[in-house]
């Protein structure tokens, strides 16, 4: 047996449902109305058969009288019965014979309800229930339910007989009515089931289409969309469901670009190196010439192995698998700046440059390894951009919960359509992937992940030909004055 759908599933839980609420309802329903016609009808054949005995009470009537005085009581349902006070039948209702139990109807006082009658010559009202069966089925089967009431003829204060009334007539009044109950029941479960098969069409359309569109997702097209169609659950899980589409279109973006970036920085290298080595091995570069472009092939091969570096360290980071670890501790940032100052200085020789500092005594909590590794990178890009002679400006402040760091460089700058992007993997101000101040491109990638792990923010501002300016934010150690 095929899975079932969520629309199957929900249609015949609604209809069955429907079903039961029916079925529970009639069965109340329908008994609840049985009792209150059979005391509705007591109460009638009550005040007819009172009315009877005391019509015949007032004198003495002759049998035909007695029988015409029943009969204009009697109907088709309801037979009626006179008896002395010997518990002789005088007379009875000339339509007892087309009542439906007609055979035990003419022996009624023979077979059933001596008790009956002997009860109401005592003095007492009796009223009673009873089933018969009935020659000719009805809708519910053929029993009949027959209702009695026996009434005392009282005589100058004395009982002198009893009239008696029986009604068969419930059986065929309740036949109509769940008649009507079951018919109005299946009307019901038709209107029921119709109305679902269109509503839950509509329900689970969305999620058909879900279903539908990420079997296009798993093939790489994040093109579709879910039409929002309504404002409840289902509205909201397809405006969650698009936003999530458009996520991973991003990240498959994103993904592909990655790809293409590494490759190129990988692939330019590796060609450098191929080309070098094959020239020394086929001998077109001269043996004086070798250690020269031996010289270049090593240089390559660090550069390879500076960008290894940056993308495995980048993956880390963006996975979550390098996370604050046993080594945290309390750093002081003026130690940690001048460190990295001193392991630059090659650099900042090389063009001439000279570092401006204001610090203040800030401690944050941190590794220092990490927070060592962001400001190399900051301060990299800060030398490779400035002109030769020219300035760096390192600041070191507190503020009420935060270390505020800011390096400023008096270069090249950023354009400002192109500040969103800077901390982009592999992303470069120079387009040139070739200049001699192009490094991987990660760098701020790898920053901004580093300040964010430990809390952190970080942003760049810059004015175009005159100065770039990055800063960070780090939470200061509680308690550190």
């Amino acid at each position: 047996m095929g899975r079932w759908s969520l629309f199957a599933k929900l249609t015949v839980l609604l209809v069955s449902t429907m079903f039961m609420t029916a079925l529970v309802l009639g069965v109340v329903g329908s008994s609840l109305y049985r009792g209150f016609i059979v005391r509705d009808r007591q109460e009638i054949l009550l005040e007819q058969g009172q009315t009877i005995a005391d019509l015949l009470a007032k004198q003495a009537w002759s049998k035909t009288d007695m029988q015409a005085i029943i009969n204009l009581s009697a109907n088709a349902r309801v037979s009626v019965y006179v008896f002395d006070q010997n518990a002789k039948m005088l007379v009875q209702s000339t339509n007892h014979t087309k009542n439906p139990d007609k055979n035990q109807d003419e022996n009624w006082y023979n077979e059933f309800n001596k008790n009956l009658v002997k009860q109401a010559l005592g003095g007492k009202i009796q009223l009673q229930s009873s089933d018969t069966t009935l020659q000719e089925s009805t809708f519910f089967g053929p029993m009949n339910v027959t209702l009695d009431v026996a009434v005392p003829i009282r005589k100058n204060g004395q009982v002198t007989g009893a009239v008696v009334l029986r009604w068969f007539g419930l059986t065929h009044h309740l036949d109509g009515v769940y008649r009507l109950l079951i018919f109005a029941g299946i009307a019901a479960i038709i209107v029921t089931f119709v109305f679902s098969f269109y509503f839950l069409r509509r329900v689970s359309r969305p999620l058909r289409e879900m279903n539908a569109i990420i079997h296009k997702m798993s093939k790489g097209d994040f093109s579709q969309k879910l039409e929002d169609r309504s404002k409840d659950e289902v509205g909201e899980l397809a405006k969650a469901f698009n936003h999530m589409a458009d996520e991973l279109a991003s990240l498959e973006t994103m993904r592909r670009e990655f790809i293409a970036h590494a490759s190129h920085e990988l692939r330019s290298p590796l060609t450098s190196i191929r080309g070098f080595a094959g020239a020394i091995l086929d001998g077109t570069i001269p043996q004086n010439d070798q250690k020269t472009y031996l010289q270049r092939i090593h240089r390559e091969v660090l550069r390879l192995g500076v960008l290894v570096d940056d993308l495995l360290d980048l993956s880390q980071l963006e996975n979550k698998q390098t996370q604050m670890s046993e080594n945290t501790m309390i750093l002081s940032m003026p130690a940690i700046i001048r460190e990295v100052i001193a392991s630059l200085e090659p650099l900042l020789y090389e063009k001439k440059l000279q570092i401006q500092m204001e610090l203040e005594d800030v401690c944050v909590y941190g590794e220092a390894g990490r927070i060592e590794q962001v400001m190399i990178n900051l301060l990299t890009n800060a030398i490779h951009f400035s002109h030769m002679g020219g300035d760096i400006e390192i600041r070191v402040r507190k503020n009420p919960d935060q270390g505020f760091i800011e390096i400023k460089d008096y270069g090249q700058g950023i354009p400002k359509e192109e500040l969103e992007k800077v901390f982009e993997r592999f992303y470069k101000v120079d387009k040139a992937r070739s200049s001699k101040n192009s490094g991987t491109g990660l760098g701020l990638s790898i920053a901004k992940r580093i300040v964010e792990m430990h809390g952190g923010r970080i942003g760049l501002e810059s004015e175009r030909g005159q100065w770039t300016r990055v800063w960070f934010t780090l939470p200061l150690v509680p308690d550190i004055e």
